[in-house]
């Protein structure tokens, strides 16, 4: 169900998200994006929000300071918004020390562990507003597939590929870019 890392040839069907082909083959069925099981919810609530953070990536720098004040940015311009913030395995150990340390008011912020899977689908679909760091594509279209609006929180690039679908994805306005 992604672009396999053996030639396409040696499998009788495949399911491969449009961004990870480079031509169409026989074989193939074009997804929009990584498959996933998560649905459409409607029922949103406008009063919760959810930031969603990657972390080290190949495709992009991660700049603790640049991400914090970002994410002090959303939280001032959306106060009337019940925050959640999730970290992720590869967010970086410092980052949410650091980020505990700057802001205002408590905001409910979880950490990767066994139940988080259960938990961030319980805020993914209540949440109207999601919010991602770029680095995080598959994120990205889980909050896609749940119905959220979703805020993409740019970083800065060491290679253009995620680059180039986000991009893509905003033209289409399927996402919004948040950058200060």
């Amino acid at each position: 169900i992604m672009r396999p890392s053996l030639p396409i040839d040696f499998f009788d069907l495949c399911l491969i998200p449009t961004h990870d082909l480079k031509k169409n083959l026989v074989n193939v069925i074009e997804t929009f994006g990584p498959i996933n099981d998560l649905k459409f919810y409607k029922n949103k609530q406008k009063n919760e929000g959810l930031i969603l953070l990657g972390g080290i990536s190949r495709h992009f720098e991660w700049n603790t300071e640049k991400i914090i004040k970002n994410i002090m940015q959303i939280l001032s311009e959306n106060e009337k918004i019940n925050f959640t913030i999730m970290s992720s395995r590869r967010t970086p150990k410092n980052f949410i020390p650091e980020l505990k340390s700057k802001l205002a008011k408590p905001i409910a912020i979880v950490e990767p562990d066994i139940s988080q899977p259960k938990e961030i689908l319980n805020k993914m679909k209540r949440a109207q507003n999601i919010w991602v760091t770029e680095d995080s594509l598959s994120m990205i279209y889980e909050s896609i597939s749940v119905g959220a609006v979703v805020n993409c929180i740019n970083l800065d690039i060491k290679t253009k590929k995620i680059r180039l679908i986000t991009n893509q994805l905003f033209k289409n306005k399927t996402i919004n870019f948040f950058n200060k």
